[in-house]
């Protein structure tokens, strides 16, 4: 076999090898670094660049150029050696590419390179559309390249296109599937807002512990969806039994016990992708016990399963610190931590206990929430001075009027600090920013606290004065 005869070999298996690593390549930024990799080592290149089409923007730019870290290319479609090449569909070899007109000598400038040589080739799909372009710069040796290295390049950008639009499409799905997930969240948030955040840092605490102990990523998936998705039941329970403000009856709680069947039922009607279609069953048993006196099966340990034994743990811990009741106010962390401890063993799994205190991970970023009246509820936590400058730079509005609110708090917080605030209304949340102008003990020892918004907008002052006062339970304040 000649030397050519065996690098044509080689560089057929080359393909065919990287043909299969795109297959199981999901991740698109992985799959087209994959690409770049072996585009510049098939075709002994120098460099290679792959700009991707933007079909509505009419506009390639790359989404990896090596060395380039930092530099975005984007060129119009028609435009320079890429442009053409994405809008005449075929390949393009130059010799000498500060001789070729169509060259911008500007990204030579910008990096310190000196292109010599160009092999550019589009990317088309099975429709024979274009979805981008696949280019390689100067020969090694200082060679240039021949019709044999466009026939190669032309074989691994046709591979190429295939699977990057697999991988767009599989992240599309994902999307898709995230926000059906992030939208049934939200819905539980917006049935009662006393408890709104609740299912975020259920999220947190859960994953806490899954990484203390080494679960692998599908189980992390798993933990984190059942997680977010631990009481969607609630939104098939009545009004008056959700949102009463005093103790439930025997029936009003066996109605509020439906709320994990109800967790299943709904679940049960989307289609989890392979690998996570457990999630309904999952997410439904937090209130399982490993003595067998929880709900909604009466299930023991051995039956329960670790991620629900998790969601046990943290769902309790989060409900107790994070919010009070007219006939409960909140526990602080230690008096949370104690109650754990004496559940260990009978109510939650001992393991998972000992593993959350021992490793204190607890310790997330702690956030407040107060209901205002029946329509609003704020979570609010402190803004460092860092991030104050920062976060008022990028607020969409700013509004400097004395338009503000009170609302009572577990603890002091001094004049002049800056809170950035979820603002809960019945049907959708605000993030704003507010600066505290006083703060006054009250005789409970809890604080009442006065604020004015820095970047409310009119719609938005609006929409709060309007929900503020509705009742006659409104806590608003004009300062």
């Amino acid at each position: 076999m000649t030397a050519t005869s065996a690098k044509k070999v080689r560089d057929l298996e080359a393909l065919l090898d990287l043909s299969r690593q795109m297959v199981a390549t999901r991740d698109l930024n992985t799959l087209l670094d994959l690409v770049l990799r072996q585009a510049t080592s098939l075709l002994e290149a120098e460099r290679s660049s792959l700009f991707v089409l933007d079909e509505e923007a009419r506009e390639l730019w790359t989404t990896i150029a090596q060395e380039l870290a930092g530099h975005t290319i984007r060129v119009p479609v028609g435009k320079g050696i890429v442009g053409h090449v994405a809008e005449l569909k075929t390949p393009l070899r130059i010799d000498d590419a500060y001789a070729d007109p169509r060259f911008n000598r500007e990204v030579d400038r910008e990096t310190g390179f000196r292109t010599r040589s160009i092999l550019c080739c589009p990317m088309l799909n099975h429709e024979g559309r274009c979805t981008g372009v696949l280019e390689v710069l100067n020969k090694r040796g200082g060679g240039i390249f021949d019709e044999y290295d466009e026939g190669l390049l032309e074989a691994l950008a046709s591979h190429a296109a295939v699977a990057i639009e697999n991988s767009r499409l599989y992240e599309e799905k994902e999307t898709l599937f995230r926000s059906v997930v992030q939208t049934l969240a939200a819905a539980i948030d917006a049935r009662d807002p006393v408890t709104a955040g609740h299912s975020e840092r259920v999220t947190q605490l859960a994953l806490n512990i899954g990484r203390a102990l080494e679960m692998d990523g599908e189980e992390m998936r798993s933990l984190e969806l059942a997680a977010l998705l631990h009481d969607v039941g609630k939104l098939g329970v009545r009004d008056d039994v959700l949102l009463k403000a005093d103790r439930l009856t025997d029936d009003e709680y066996a109605s509020m016990k439906e709320h994990a069947v109800f967790t299943d039922r709904i679940l049960s009607s989307i289609e989890f992708p392979a690998g996570l279609r457990e999630i309904p069953r999952i997410a439904s048993l937090h209130h399982e016990r490993v003595d067998g006196q929880g709900y909604p099966h009466g299930l023991h340990a051995h039956e329960i399963g670790e991620i629900p034994r998790i969601l046990a743990v943290v769902d309790v811990f989060d409900a107790l610190v994070s919010w009070d009741r007219p006939y409960s106010k909140a526990r602080s962390v230690e008096e949370a931590l104690e109650i754990l401890e004496s559940g260990r063993g009978t109510q939650f799994d001992g393991r998972i206990v000992d593993l959350f205190v021992a490793k204190k991970l607890y310790q997330v970023e702690r956030r407040q929430y107060e209901r205002i009246n029946t329509h609003v509820a704020l979570e609010y936590w402190v803004l460092p001075d860092a991030r104050v400058e920062e976060k008022l730079n990028t607020a969409e509005t700013v509004d400097l009027s004395a338009s503000g609110l009170g609302f009572r708090s577990r603890s002091s917080i001094p004049s002049t600090t800056f809170l950035e605030m979820v603002i809960q209304l019945p049907d959708q949340a605000f993030n704003v920013i507010a600066q505290v102008v006083r703060c006054r003990r009250q005789s409970d020892d809890s604080f009442r606290v006065g604020v004015r918004f820095v970047n409310l907008s009119l719609k938005v002052q609006r929409l709060l004065d309007d929900a503020l006062h509705r009742l006659d339970v409104s806590d608003a304040a004009d300062i």
